[in-house]
């Protein structure tokens, strides 16, 4: 049975207590013990690779590794063999059915003495948040990026993924191409949405939605592609202005804490968790489009229909229930 959860999506929340910083850079609210070591040391050649240095995210390890034959890039994730394990198996499956040009794609699986090596294509050297700093990205930008990232989304979704860590720096911009093409990466949360235990993610308030807030156990579900549109929201938000929308805010308070307020709404006269309202001179379809993907009612948040498919200029709800489904809490829906 599915656990059941609040309107907003919610489960229990914990007694945790959150530092805040200065950095907008990913911050889980905890990392992923392992019962034990790793077994692949960096600078030893393992398998066709040389292994790199060990990287921070998501559960088991990860380590920068480079194929000795090809010199290419990649990402060998390390898994001890345990009762998830086939769902990471139907993960991977799910995977391999995306566009190879779109995502980052996995290259192998190896499983030995009880752990489970994924290898898959390395970060490519531009992310989306460096190459936006070159340059005013245009509606057309804009535009572009979210067919390509909405487009990408919608095949996860259809096969079952959710994504749950899209942000700037995990969406990359192959330096060949003559066009803006962009190629997602980050899996490190990726799952099925279909499950029939809770899901322990990582929560980055920076770019994770409302209903994520303060949780860590959280409720799976069809209803959890809206965290994947509400991200989309906070990667347009941040190429249109530049920086993160915290730091326009009053105070200039970047700090995990400020983020979780914001998200959480709890502040009295503070903006809606996605404080699009705060966003000055923003164009009127770039407007009706924060307005749809950030609305912090889950429910009534946009999604592929909604700015996958056709124009993002085309008005896709009347005037007063789009205002209103933007202004509901996260807890209420406008209908």
């Amino acid at each position: 049975m599915v656990p059941t959860s609040d309107p907003r999506g919610r489960t229990a929340p914990t007694d945790s207590q959150f530092g805040g910083g200065p950095a907008l850079a990913h911050a889980p609210a905890k990392t992923f013990a392992e019962p034990r070591s790793s077994p692949l040391t960096p600078g030893h050649r393992w398998q066709a690779y040389e292994v790199g240095e060990l990287e921070p995210g998501g559960p088991g390890w990860r380590y920068r590794a480079v194929n000795i034959a090809t010199l290419d890039n990649v990402l060998i994730r390390v898994l001890p063999i345990d009762k998830k394990d086939d769902l990471r198996k139907q993960v991977w499956e799910a995977r391999k059915k995306l566009d190879p040009l779109r995502v980052l794609g996995g290259i192998a699986v190896h499983e030995h003495n009880g752990f489970r090596f994924e290898v898959t294509q390395g970060a490519m050297e531009t992310t989306l948040r460096e190459w936006a700093a070159c340059r005013k990205a245009s509606f057309k930008d804009i535009e572009g990026l979210v067919r390509q990232i909405s487009s990408t989304l919608g095949a996860m979704h259809e096969n079952g993924l959710v994504h749950l860590n899209l942000r700037p720096t995990t969406i990359f911009v192959p330096e060949e191409e003559k066009e803006t093409h962009l190629v997602l990466g980050g899996f490190d949360h990726a799952t099925l949405f279909d499950q029939n235990e809770l899901l322990a993610i990582e929560v980055d308030p920076y770019y994770a939605p409302p209903e994520a807030a303060r949780v860590d156990q959280h409720a799976p579900g069809a209803a959890l592609r809206a965290w994947d549109w509400w991200c989309l929201g906070r990667v347009v938000q941040e190429i249109v202005l530049g920086h993160h929308i915290l730091s326009d805010l009053e105070g200039r308070d970047v700090s995990r804490a400020r983020a979780e307020a914001l998200l959480l709404e709890t502040e009295p006269n503070a903006p809606k968790a996605g404080a699009v309202e705060c966003m000055e001179d923003l164009d009127k379809d770039l407007n009706r489009l924060l307005r749809g993907l950030l609305a912090s009612s889950r429910d009534g948040r946009w999604g592929y229909s909604k700015c996958g498919v056709g124009s993002i200029t085309r008005p896709c709800l009347n005037a007063t229930i789009f205002r209103a489904r933007y202004a509901s809490s996260n807890g209420v829906i406008a209908r």
